[in-house]
């Protein structure tokens, strides 16, 4: 049974997380954009710039999105559109059925694959690992001990 319940703080967290490298991947590229959800949109967009690679084009559903879906998903193939590069669109599993469905039936796009969260949960007592990679568990909930 490979059914694994993970509470919302820790999906958060792995999303913050997901966001964060892929922030910190796109930002070396010369031509890279990133637009950050500051006005609560619910969309991340990092944007390489590399015109033929649209898996380093990516918008991101942040957080359910309005009881409408369709502007914002608009807004992300708009800003793809206007650059004439391709993009994809991420939702994960279950943050927003709406939106699942809207990206479907009105702009056409097509689920392509799932991607996993990073958690580990339960985290094992004895974890093995090649001696060049060290790791640490905390019990702490603050940041500032991780």
């Amino acid at each position: 049974d490979n059914d694994l319940t993970v509470d919302d703080e820790v999906l958060q967290r792995s999303d913050a997380n997901y966001f964060e490298a892929w922030k910190t991947l796109v930002s070396a590229g010369p031509n890279s954009e990133i637009i950050y959800d500051d006005d609560g949109s619910g969309l991340f967009i990092v944007c390489s710039g590399l015109p033929s690679i649209s898996v380093y084009n990516v918008a991101f559903v942040t957080k359910p999105l309005a009881s409408d879906p369709t502007p914002a998903i608009e807004t992300a193939v708009e800003f793809f559109r206007d650059r004439n590069i391709p993009g994809l669109l991420c939702v994960r599993d279950g943050l927003d059925r709406r939106c699942d469905d809207a990206a479907i039936r009105t702009f056409g796009l097509k689920l392509s694959s799932q991607k996993p969260g990073m958690v580990l949960s339960p985290i094992p007592d004895n974890i093995t690992h090649h001696d060049s990679v060290s790791s640490s568990s905390s019990s702490s909930s603050s940041e500032e001990d991780l």
